[in-house]
């Protein structure tokens, strides 16, 4: 039985007066995880047994952490990829103080850790692949901040504990490949390769194969030999590759008491307690710094817009409207994010092969190589792990990521943007191709699909205005990831004054006033902004008086007061333009109000495909002209909507 006179490798720091064995310490996370106070599936509480012994190793010898500061900025991150593992972070989390101590000495109280809600939660597991890409991500982000700031302020490592599942799903293949690509050699996944778990019932290859040939060091150890654990844990910190240490282990393995012995637990107690002697250190080797390098880092760590980067949308602005010109709100958002590279030095990017021609500028430097001076990733193909990684820089934090594909390709994408809203992160998406697109693959659900998400911000610019106010509502929206749907397709810009303020914060605003009494009421958002104000000044020839409400962002414009929503819509007949499906608009317009779309689906001779058809000017007038034959119906209720 080893002993565990327990210190840190690699930082040099001895700590516990109280000298216990690795079993003992982990038959303690199992008398946690089989005392839960909740009931658990028996896979959940068999993986927790199973995998107690290498957490044990990794808390008490390599782990960098402060309970007492969750959010320090060089702690290193730990992952819980494999959610059968959620009783074994509770007790780790118990044992080291994150959570309060119970009341009957016993059972962790945390009783589901989340993120946001439990200290020393990183990440939300979601579904396979998720947590690995996450964790990819911050290893990442790691890189890139210790080239920027150097190793002496930014110097840790991110450990995973991840199931089969988590290495088989094709978001995390995308971001393993990535990690191999890039060399993150201070990234190491322990893997419960759980004897008679198999991969299925289908024959498949070994994930572990797929790493290696991703450019991992894989090693296999026994994982209930905490002395092989140890091994393989020092030769990841020494390795220049990402490691994965494949740990074996059996069902029933260890002793799950039905408590935790007072030395045990003072042991546990002291594992928590040591980050603190390192924190300190940490703390005095920033405040060494000059204090404009301190108050940088600091910055970044914060994601702080700052004055330069508002100053550069005004200017943004202010230009598009004194020379004004025909352009796609897609080349609009090139050129702001160009503008921001210098103004908002945390702003990283990464975009797919679908994207890259579109959304190639000089602004961002790339990633290269081993060259992690660059501020964007090219990730080729890996479209499906492109946004679970950004989510993990996202979460690590001292960077504001977006990313960049394709509208039809939102899908790919559409587990990690879940995730994001509900971890309230800051990302921003772009998309490049709308549904206003003849393309194949257009997809006109998408639009209404992703605006379901909750705490989501859908945004569809009109122009080259509304795209630099769009930018600054993503930016400044620490809690809230942000989608700006953009298109391809050239257009006249609607908004011709400038003004410091920012319509598109509003979700939505009257960007025409009829002239003279108000008849009718067109909605739009995006591209067709533009052909409902065509339509408006063509019914008003024919002497109807036409309002014009852009409506670029659903979410932003419901969180409006009702007297703000009734003031823009008004009472008048109410007809929406919109490249997409009619879902979600009847909330503003009324189940009787008209609709202008594309998408509907034909049947071709390959079955039934998209037609998306352009929206003409003559259909929105024809539409309104409808609803005003039509006024003897029950005006719609504003209010509710």
């Amino acid at each position: 039985m080893n002993n565990l006179g327990i210190s840190v490798a690699g930082y040099g720091v001895d700590v516990a007066p109280h000298i216990v064995s690795y079993t003992e310490m982990a038959n303690a996370l199992r008398a946690l995880s089989v005392a839960a106070d909740q009931p658990a599936p028996d896979a959940t509480v068999a993986a927790s047994l199973a995998m107690a012994d290498a957490a044990t190793v990794l808390y008490t010898r390599f782990l960098k952490f402060d309970p007492n500061d969750s959010k320090w900025p060089d702690r290193d991150r730990f992952v819980l990829s494999d959610g059968r593992n959620n009783l074994l972070l509770r007790g780790l989390l118990h044992l080291t103080r994150y959570a309060e101590t119970p009341k009957n000495g016993a059972a962790a109280t945390v009783s589901t850790p989340e993120y946001g809600q439990t200290r020393g939660v990183e990440t939300i597991g979601g579904r396979f692949g998720q947590g690995v890409a996450n964790a990819v991500g911050m290893a990442l982000a790691e890189r890139l901040l210790a080239a920027r700031y150097g190793e002496a302020l930014v110097n840790h490592r991110t450990y995973v504990i991840a199931g089969a599942g988590c290495l088989q799903d094709s978001a995390s293949q995308d971001a393993l490949a990535l990690a191999g690509q890039m060399q993150l050699n201070k990234l190491t996944v322990l893997y419960d390769d759980a004897v008679g778990a198999g991969h299925g019932t289908l024959a498949v290859d070994d994930p572990l194969q797929r790493c290696s040939a991703s450019g991992w060091l894989v090693q296999r150890v026994d994982g209930h030999d905490h002395a092989a654990i140890a091994a393989a844990l020092d030769s990841a910190q020494c390795s220049a590759q990402p490691t994965v240490i494949a740990c074996r282990t059996a069902p029933g393995a260890g002793v799950a008491k039905s408590a935790v012995p007072e030395l045990v637990m003072h042991a546990w107690r002291d594992v928590g307690a040591r980050g603190g002697q390192l924190r300190m250190a940490w703390e005095l080797r920033l405040a060494s710094l000059p204090l404009e390098a301190k108050s940088r880092f600091l910055q970044d760590c914060r994601n702080d817009v700052g004055p330069d980067a508002t100053a550069a949308i005004q200017h943004f602005k202010a230009v598009a409207v004194e020379t004004p010109a025909a352009q796609s709100t897609l080349a609009a958002a090139r050129r702001m994010a160009a503008a921001l590279s210098t103004a908002l030095p945390a702003l990283l990017g990464g975009f797919d092969a679908a994207a890259a021609v579109a959304f190639s500028y000089a602004g961002l430097a790339p990633i290269q190589g081993d060259d992690f001076a660059g501020r964007h990733i090219a990730f080729g193909s890996r479209t499906h792990g492109m946004a679970a990684v950004l989510n993990g820089v996202a979460l690590h934090g001292g960077f504001m990521p977006f990313g960049v594909t394709g509208l039809a390709d939102a899908d790919y994408s559409r587990p990690a943007i879940r995730l994001a809203a509900q971890m309230r992160q800051r990302l921003i998406y772009l998309l490049t191709q709308d549904a206003i697109d003849v393309m194949d693959g257009a997809a006109a659900e998408q639009l209404a699909a992703l605006r379901a998400i909750p705490n989501l911000q859908v945004i569809r610019p009109a122009d080259a205005v509304e795209t630099a106010e769009s930018w600054e509502v993503a930016i400044a929206a620490p809690t809230t990831p942000t989608l700006l749907c953009l298109s391809a397709e050239a257009n006249a810009p609607v908004r011709t004054a400038h003004t410091d303020g920012n319509r598109v914060a509003r979700g939505g605003y009257v960007l025409r006033h009829a002239r003279g009494a108000r008849q009718a009421t067109i909605v739009a958002s995006g591209a067709e902004v533009a052909l409902a104000l065509a339509a408006a000044q063509q019914l008003e020839t024919a002497g109807v008086g036409v309002a014009v409400v852009s409506l670029p962002c659903f979410a932003l414009f419901a969180q409006q007061t009702e007297d703000y929503r009734q003031r823009v819509l008004g009472e008048a007949p109410c007809v929406a333009v919109e490249a997409g499906v009619r879902d979600g608009w009847d909330r503003w317009i009324g189940p009787r109000g008209g609709f202008v779309g594309v998408g509907a689906f034909d049947s071709g001779r390959d079955g039934l495909v998209y037609r998306a058809s352009a929206i003409r000017v003559g259909d929105i007038v024809a539409a309104v002209t409808k609803q005003l034959d039509a006024q003897t119906l029950p005006t719609r209720a504003v209010s509710g909507r």
